[in-house]
């Protein structure tokens, strides 16, 4: 029977541009991990590319660097292969970015180990989560994780606000935990819409 959990941050690139370079974000982040996965028996990982050797600024050692082809070639596949997501109970995964490469890192994770999940506090939008002063370090919180997702959605004219639809189109995904809420949230917005509008979003 399967024991060990894994958390994984996918980190192709250092990126200056979205405060992780603000020494108080990458120490609070650092902590996040500990105490979220490491301390709880997490086996922590790092993956990357094989041609990717900057700085990635973590504090915490990790058990593993996961390298896989260059990155003008990220073969996510290959990546997804190496961490062998299949013997772990869980996979938990991180990094940059939320809708992009950490997506299509965890798909491919998903398709050897289904109980994948992305920890969207763990990734860019970090900095902007640690500024809440009731942040949980030791918990991810899904529920206000998508409520963050969610929280300027509004139904006006008879059309869904871009936001929903950014959510509807991607966080509908098991790995992002958010189906069932983001199923109910929509459905209250549809009400008194178009068919199309219902269709489109609901019979996924």
């Amino acid at each position: 029977m399967k024991k060990n959990n894994v958390f994984v941050y996918l980190y192709p690139e250092l990126s200056k541009d979205e405060g992780w370079n603000d020494s108080r974000a990458v120490v609070s982040r650092d902590q996040v991990i500990k105490k979220r996965y490491v301390d709880k028996g997490y086996e922590f990982n790092i993956a990357r590319f094989v041609d990717d050797d900057r700085e990635y600024g973590i504090g915490v050692q990790p058990d593993r660097v996961i390298r896989s082809t260059g990155w003008k070639d990220a073969n996510y596949q290959a990546l997804a292969e190496r961490v062998n997501p299949e013997n772990y109970a869980s996979v938990r995964v991180g990094g940059y970015h939320c809708f992009d490469c950490v997506r299509r890192f965890a798909l491919e994770l998903y398709k050897l180990n289904q109980n994948v999940l992305i920890d969207t506090d763990l990734t860019e939008y970090f900095v902007y989560r640690i500024e809440d002063e009731n942040f949980d370090y030791e918990n991810y919180d899904l529920e206000k994780a998508f409520n963050n997702f969610t929280k300027s959605v509004l139904k006006y004219d008879g059309f869904i606000d871009p936001k929903m639809q950014v959510v509807a189109e991607r966080c509908v995904h098991p790995v992002y935990g958010m189906k069932d809420m983001v199923e109910k949230k929509l459905s209250g917005l549809l009400v008194g819409l178009p068919q199309y509008w219902q269709d489109k979003y609901l019979s996924k």
